[in-house]
This record gives C-alpha cells, sequence and structure tokens, in this order.
C-alpha cells in the first residue's frame, strides 16, 4: 500500500506514482516553488546585510560664503567601522549654493567636492562678450542686393542671404536656363507656327471628350481650378508638327509632369492611346 506525498490520506492505485491526482500534485509543487523562493530572498538580503548599510547621518559645517553653520542629511552606503569617515562635506548652505549656481550658471547639483568655491557675492555674471562661449559675428555679403550682413559662425554655410525676398530670388536663379531640369536646348523659344491655331485646338479637345487623357480630368473642373481651357500637347516635343495625330488634350498638372527625363515612355505611351483611339473611330465610321 502507497499513500499520496501530499498527505491527503488517499491511496495511490499505481506503485510508480506519487500522488493521487492531479490538484495534489500541483499544490505540492506550489509549496515548494514558494519556499526555494522564500530562501533565495533570505539569502540575498543576508548577503547584502553583511556586505553594505545605508545610513543616514546629520552633518554640520560651516558655510564659506556666509560664515554660518547649518545641518543637513547625508544618505552613507558603507560599513558600521567607516559610516563616519566621510569624504566630502558640503561648503555652502542652500542660499549660497543657489547664488553660486545662477551666477556661475553650472548645471550640476549642490557642490561637495573639493573645489576653489569664490564666495557668491565675488562671483560677477559673465555676459556678451566677457562670456567664455561668446564668438564673434562673420560678415558676409548678400549675392542679390549685395548688402552686408553679419551671421553666427553656426550658421556660415546655412545663410547665404540678408532676407527672405534674396533668398526666394538665389531660389529662382538656381532654376533658370541650364539649371532648370525641363530644359531642352532652348526649344521652348521657338515659335509654334501658323497651324497650331485655336481651331486646332478645338478640334483636339472635342476628340479627347474634353477629358484630360492621363489623370481623367473633366475641362469644366479645370475652368474651376485653373482658370483656363485644357493644354494641347505635342507628343513628339516637334512644335512644328502639327497633325492631329501628334496632338493631345492634358490638365496643367500633367502637362507639368512631363519631364525630359521620361520623355521616351511618355512617346510611347502617347502614341499607343491616339492609335487606338484613331481605329475606334475610323471602326465606328465604317
Amino acid at each position: 500500500m502507497k499513500y499520496c506525498e501530499q498527505n491527503c490520506g488517499n491511496i495511490v492505485l499505481n506503485e510508480k506514482n506519487r500522488f493521487c491526482s492531479v490538484s495534489c500534485k500541483n499544490t505540492y509543487i506550489n509549496i515548494i516553488s514558494k519556499q526555494k523562493r522564500s530562501e533565495k530572498i533570505s539569502k540575498s538580503w543576508d548577503y547584502g546585510n553583511r556586505r553594505s548599510k545605508i545610513f543616514e547621518i546629520i552633518v554640520k559645517s560651516e558655510c564659506e560664503s556666509c560664515l554660518k553653520m547649518f545641518e543637513y542629511t547625508k544618505r552613507v552606503n558603507c560599513t558600521e567601522e567607516n559610516q563616519n569617515k566621510i569624504k566630502y562635506v558640503r561648503r555652502l548652505c542652500d542660499g549660497c549654493n543657489s547664488k553660486l549656481r545662477k551666477a556661475v550658471g553650472s548645471k550640476v547639483g549642490k557642490i561637495t567636492g573639493p573645489v576653489n568655491i569664490k564666495k557668491a557675492h565675488e562671483v560677477p555674471p559673465k555676459k556678451g562678450k566677457e562670456s567664455p562661449r561668446f564668438k564673434e559675428k562673420i560678415k558676409l555679403t548678400c549675392p542679390i542686393c549685395s548688402i552686408v550682413f553679419e551671421v553666427i559662425p553656426a550658421m556660415k554655410d546655412h545663410r547665404k542671404c540678408c532676407s527672405m525676398e534674396c533668398n526666394k530670388q538665389s531660389r529662382r536663379n538656381g532654376f533658370l536656363g541650364n539649371k532648370n531640369p525641363k530644359w531642352k536646348n532652348g526649344n521652348s523659344y521657338n515659335g509654334y507656327g501658323g497651324k497650331f491655331t485655336k481651331d486646332l485646338k478645338e478640334i483636339v479637345r472635342e476628340r479627347d471628350g474634353r477629358i484630360c487623357q492621363k489623370c481623367g480630368m473633366l475641362e469644366i473642373e479645370h475652368k474651376q481650378k485653373y482658370n483656363q481651357r485644357l493644354v494641347v500637347h505635342h507628343i513628339n516635343y516637334i512644335k512644328e508638327d502639327c497633325l492631329q495625330t501628334n496632338l493631345i488634350s492634358l490638365c496643367v498638372s500633367c502637362h507639368n509632369k512631363i519631364a525630359p527625363k521620361n520623355e521616351d515612355f511618355h512617346k510611347s505611351y502617347f502614341t499607343n492611346l491616339i492609335k487606338e483611339k484613331y481605329n475606334k473611330q475610323e471602326a465606328l465610321i465604317a
């Protein structure tokens, strides 16, 4: 006969098992785990107490600035033998310490270490050229209006113009001529010729149903947004070629997005689109 190890009084039927049920087994495991945890915690606390202790000591010292005695509490983490041996003592009271921090501009806490401290009322505030961080401004000339202006050394490489208006003008000048990404060797200054008339544009717009062939914007919406009709674009970028198969109607935004970098793609895309339209029209007429 074998009884349960949990001391519940029940008999274990199978001799290989230690417990009569799963509940007895779980309760036994929980009790042992709690005992182990408590033993670990007690060991760690004993080790910490043997190693070091934290003491709160009231220290008296004389302020070097106002020559008054003051008291403060100091937390010391050391053994009982060395608790009275304090390395660093505060040398200023709270009032004098705050005055000195404001005058010097330090972000450090209360001064306790062996530092050569001057009296708080003798330290003058350092501003302007007397400050150790002071740096003289650099003179620059504006490239547009040629006015001389001063800049701090940190903004030497960032600021080039004297005002916002000059800065805008310099940005505009940076996109003129060859610097513009849509530059086409000056072809934009060439004329369209006499064949590219208003009647031809209206025929192209009617053929395309007065809709942008790229984004699908209606001409009514285009007038409300841009206050003009749809733009008629030359597919092969040649202004003299004014055949209807070389023309297509686009909105202003789609026409501006057609850059010379994607010239080949837009040529093939629009030519295929026009061919499909003409084939459909010829089939309807036939």
